[in-house]
């Protein structure tokens, strides 16, 4: 049996279901206009459910799975929600949870809905730097006589980076 809670804020205007539907109760808007309760249509955000929520005038942008774990759950505070299946759209409670931004990240490599995993070195499409350019800075000797002008396309604070290992760990 679906279960409706308020939503958080819009109390008395809006009620959201365990099983990710969004409703906009009977009532009377300011223009005294009567409005009968309605299951509202999301629209679709980059595979993402959102609503419209309306409240003294203003109209708000939310999304579903946040407004689902806000009511049943509580406040997300700095957390994210995220979709145990991978599937953005699917907004019921039972496939929603909080986690932080490394667990969002690793969830979206999980169910692969990142393509942030491909971007490693050249892939990367602001990548300047081949391997090859790699592996001649990290051989280099260790004194650094020369190799900046023997790189000149590449800028100095990325050769650094590359000599320290703060980047490019992937390539030896």
């Amino acid at each position: 049996m679906e279960r409706w809670k308020p939503i958080l804020g819009y109390e008395g205007h809006y009620e959201v279901s365990d099983h990710g539907h969004v409703k906009s109760l009977a009532r009377t808007t300011p223009r005294g206009e009567v409005r009968e309760e309605c299951i509202m249509r999301p629209n679709d955000v980059r595979g993402y459910k959102v609503v419209h929520l309306h409240l003294n005038g203003k109209r708000t942008d939310r999304y579903v799975h946040r407004l689902v774990l806000a009511a049943f759950t509580g406040p997300a505070g700095k957390l994210h929600g995220l979709h145990r299946n991978g599937d953005p759209a699917d907004n019921r409670l039972e496939n929603l949870y909080y986690g932080t931004v490394k667990d969002n990240m690793a969830d979206r490599a999980r169910h692969g809905n990142s393509n942030m995993t491909t971007w490693i070195g050249e892939s990367h499409p602001r990548a300047v730097v081949t391997e090859a350019d790699v592996r001649a800075i990290k051989a280099w000797p260790r004194c650094k006589h020369g190799i900046y002008k023997a790189f000149p396309h590449i800028k100095v604070s990325t050769i650094d980076s590359i000599r320290s290992r703060h980047t490019w760990k992937h390539v030896e």
